[in-house]
């Protein structure tokens, strides 16, 4: 079935969101995202509506729609709550993982090594393999109700992910962290997988108090 034009102008304005292409608290013009579309503001009234609904984007009376900025106590409650379910979900991970699953995995980090990426290239690559490691843990783990609960997070963590990794000195640790959860999972060692992922959400909690302490919120 073929896309229509609203469809299309909403999934580009919300990849721009999650990528943070359009940053938390950025004002967003109807007049003109419905220059650049050449469509008139009723469709963009729609996505922007939508956008509402997912939480993504703040409509204010008589100031405008806005990008919706990232609480950093949400943030930190968020991680509070992935430590707790994401390190039982990666254990239980192990369990249920198959060589179809390794060879998925293996193959999405592969990417990550081929030479001559541009460092944006390398970014863009690296939130992929990110997305796709912790997805298939979260599949992975049989429990239902911890998919409910993380997926009802997913599109913040993914903003949370993004503003920590443009932090100087946090991409390539990060990326070692993930690689050490692959080999966890490849060695179906569940006690290593468990141990880190703790360690990786205990990082990005840091970056997080990092965050807050620059923009005078307290640790």
């Amino acid at each position: 079935m073929a896309r229509t034009l609203t469809e299309d102008i909403y999934d580009r304005l919300r990849e721009d969101i999650l990528t943070l292409r359009m940053k938390p608290g950025q004002k967003m013009s109807e007049a003109k995202l419905a220059r650049h579309y050449s469509v008139s503001r009723a469709p963009i009234r729609n996505v922007i509506q939508k956008l509402q609904e997912e939480g993504l984007v703040l409509v204010k009376p008589q100031a405008g729609t806005i990008i919706m900025p990232i609480s950093l106590k949400k943030a930190r409650d968020i991680l509070d709550v992935r430590l707790q379910l994401e390190g039982y979900a990666a254990a239980k991970a192990v369990e249920r993982i198959t060589d179809e699953d390794i060879a998925n995995l293996d193959r999405r980090f592969a990417e990550l090594d081929e030479p001559g990426l541009d460092p944006e290239e390398r970014a863009r690559r690296m939130f992929a393999v990110d997305f796709f490691l912790h997805q298939t843990i979260w599949r992975l783990c049989g429990n239902d109700e911890i998919i409910r609960i993380l997926d009802t997070y997913r599109d913040l963590v993914q903003r949370i992910r993004r503003v920590t990794l443009e932090l100087a000195n946090r991409m390539v640790p990060s990326m070692e962290e993930m690689r050490e959860i692959f080999t966890a999972l490849r060695a179906r060692d569940a006690e290593r997988a468990r141990a880190a992922i703790h360690q990786h959400i205990a990082n990005i909690s840091r970056s997080i108090a990092r965050i807050a302490t620059a923009d005078g919120e307290g640790a």
